[in-house]
Parts: C-alpha cells; sequence; structure tokens
C-alpha cells in the first residue's frame, strides 16, 4: 500500500442540494481534492460546492453522461481518481485520508465495496483509478471506465487491483424515481442506437418501460439484453442477463403465471447458481405450484446465510431476501403442510426482521390459533 500519493474525488452534479452535503461531508479529510461539474442547476448545489472547499465547473446538460464526467478528469490534479455520484457516501477505516489504502505501482485501478441501495449487501465496483489521460468514461448513458481500464492495464502490465476497505453507500434509489423514468428512456434509446450491443442499457430500457407501465415493450427489452448477453458471453454481461430473469420472474409472478416464473427463475440460475434473489423467486414458484418440499429445501438454504457477513464480489441482494422474505414464505409453506408450530416460528422470525410487519404478525396469530384448534380435536 502506499501513503505519499494524492485522490481527486470527481462528481457530476444537478439540482442535488438535498443529498450533496452529506456527499461533501463524507469526503472531507478522505481525498485531497473534489471537482464537481454542474450541469445546469437552478437551486444552491454550486453554493454548497464551493462552500466545501470543491472546484467547480461549468457544463450545459445534453443527454450525455460520459462529457461532463470527462471534463472533471481533465481539471482532476491528483493521483488518482475517485468516481463518485452526489447520491453515495464514503465510509474507510479512520479519519485520515484514503491514500493509505491504495494499491501500489502494480495497480493501474481498483476496486471497493459499493451498497447500491439501502438494505442491500455489497460487491465490489471498479471506481478508483489512475489520474491517466488514457482513462475516460465511454457511453452517454451508464458511462464507465471499465474498457479504458482493461486498455492501460495491457498495455502497461498492470492489473485491476482487488476490492478495497473503501465503502461506498448509494441512497439515491430511495423515494420517488419518476423524474428518472420520465427523463431515461429516450437517453437509452439513444445511447441502445449508437451501441445496439449494450446489454446494460436493454436492460434499464426494459425495468424503466415497466416502471411506467409499458409491459411489453419492457418485456422484449430484457428478452433482447438475455440474447446479447448470450451471444457476447461476457461474464459481466450474463450477469445482467441474470437479473433480467429476475425481473421477468417477477412479471410472471404478477401474472399469476407460476411455470414462467420458474421457467425464468432456473434461466437466470442456470447461468449463475448463487443468485440468491432468484433461488428465492424459484422457491416461490415451486410453493405456487404445489411442490412445497422442494421450496423449503431452497429457502432454508437461504437462511442459512448470514445477510450482515454476507459479500459477493459480483451482485448484490436485498438483505430481506435472507432474512424476512424467506422466513415469510417459509411460514406459507409449513402452514399448507399443515405444521403449524414451524409456521408460526418463520412468520414470527419474519415479524421480527421486518420491524414488526403486521401481516407476518397476523399469519403467527392465525398459525398459533390452527394450533390450539387441532389441539382441541385430540
Amino acid at each position: 500500500m502506499t501513503t505519499n500519493e494524492t485522490i481527486s474525488a470527481c462528481l457530476i452534479a444537478k439540482n442535488e442540494a438535498v443529498l450533496l452535503p452529506d456527499c461533501l461531508s463524507s469526503l472531507k479529510g478522505r481525498v485531497d481534492e473534489i471537482v464537481i461539474v454542474d450541469t445546469g442547476s437552478s437551486d444552491n448545489t454550486i453554493e454548497l460546492a464551493r462552500a466545501a472547499g470543491a472546484v467547480v465547473l461549468h457544463r450545459p446538460w445534453d443527454d450525455d453522461f460520459s462529457a461532463p464526467r470527462n471534463m472533471g478528469l481533465d481539471a482532476a490534479t491528483s493521483d488518482w481518481i475517485l468516481y463518485i455520484d452526489a447520491d453515495e457516501r464514503l465510509t474507510a477505516p479512520g479519519t485520515g485520508s484514503i491514500a493509505s489504502l491504495l494499491p501500489g505501482h502494480e495497480a493501474s485501478a481498483a476496486r471497493l465495496c459499493l451498497q447500491p441501495k439501502v438494505g442491500s449487501t455489497s460487491y465490489s465496483e471498479l471506481r478508483l483509478f489512475r489520474n491517466d489521460a488514457r482513462i475516460r468514461f465511454r457511453q452517454i448513458m451508464h458511462e464507465r471506465v471499465v474498457e479504458a481500464v482493461r486498455e492501460v492495464c495491457e498495455a502497461d502490465g498492470t492489473v485491476v487491483g482487488p476490492a478495497l476497505d473503501i465503502r461506498l453507500h448509494h441512497v439515491g434509489y430511495e423515494g420517488d424515481q419518476s423524474h428518472k423514468h420520465a427523463r431515461n428512456p429516450p437517453i437509452l434509446r439513444k445511447a441502445i442506437l449508437q451501441n445496439p450491443e449494450r446489454v446494460y442499457c436493454w436492460f434499464h430500457l426494459g425495468i424503466t418501460l415497466d416502471a411506467i407501465g409499458e409491459r411489453a415493450e419492457a418485456i422484449a427489452s430484457l428478452n433482447r439484453a438475455i440474447e446479447k448477453a448470450h451471444a457476447g458471453g461476457i461474464t459481466e454481461e450474463l450477469n445482467i442477463a441474470v437479473t433480467c430473469h429476475q425481473v421477468l420472474a417477477g412479471i410472471a409472478t404478477e401474472a399469476q403465471n407460476p411455470n414462467d416464473a420458474l421457467r425464468h427463475a432456473e434461466l437466470g440460475l442456470d447461468i449463475r447458481q448463487s443468485h440468491y434473489t432468484l433461488q428465492w423467486a424459484k422457491a416461490r414458484a415451486l410453493a405456487q405450484l404445489g411442490q412445497l418440499d422442494e421450496a423449503i429445501a431452497i429457502l432454508e438454504m437461504i437462511v442459512s446465510i448470514d445477510a450482515e457477513t454476507f459479500f459477493d464480489h459480483e451482485a448484490s441482494f436485498q438483505k430481506s431476501v435472507f432474512r424476512e422474505d424467506s422466513q415469510g414464505l417459509l411460514g406459507s409453506c409449513r402452514f399448507m403442510q399443515g405444521q403449524f408450530v414451524q409456521a408460526a416460528r418463520h412468520f414470527e422470525l419474519a415479524a421480527e426482521y421486518s420491524g414488526g410487519d403486521l401481516e407476518y404478525v397476523s399469519k403467527a396469530a392465525l398459525c398459533r390459533a390452527k394450533l390450539g384448534e387441532a389441539l382441541k380435536t385430540l
């Protein structure tokens, strides 16, 4: 590890006055420079940024996320770049600069641990890289530097370092997302026109269309993402295909089609057996089809995992999958088998994990009542 190098945190912002202060606070004393490219704020984002000592640049928004990010990289003066957003917060051991956690000269970039949603487990993502003119963001949406970093590593004989003990916590998916759903489809369609092989854009278009009620087109986009992922055969893209199958399984469940939900769950698990949300979706479909023993076996495997210590480099899961979601489904399975003692315990655990959810509390009480009725007949 090195201690004599510097880090610039680079981010773009537009009307982020609510979220930005906590981001800037988390960076204070941890990085050497903060560079913010504002793309047209009408609130006091700029004033907040300057008050925190950030270098503030301006670029009109033109439906291109890479352009302002690269403007920030051009202005950064440190040895390393931390790519972060206004709705993310940094945590790391100690109180001083995170430079002491950086890899040595053998690395051109490094991964850190990202928690993408409140209440989710973390996974590793490439967010730190050397301040190198060859490393710039690509794509107008879902911009990234992965390809550029890979090219630099191949040219220089360097590597991407492992996940460091540096964490980013993303809070931007909380609350109303309707403004993003309205904004994103035209940009995503433009991105797909520029690069129709970009799997993630097909996936994001699919989930966005589903959120605004365009279900038929959403399903078509998700299936297109799956086709593109299999054609490319790249692990990262196949992981996106797994998530597509997860979404499609959920859509099938809403349509009361457990057979189709099971099909998508199994197709996704054929790619990645350790995708626990899909394992749960498979168990749910099996339960709906009356295959309770198979469902229970899957659910017992899931609840044996400690959500607090769990870490997967490639995927993030809601902690509720390991807790109340699986305990609740186990309760339903045991109830259908007439095992009211076990069912009650599972519902009680689900209630405990969920902070007293009344549905689980009521189901536990029903199990206890059923048990009482059974005892009276003896």
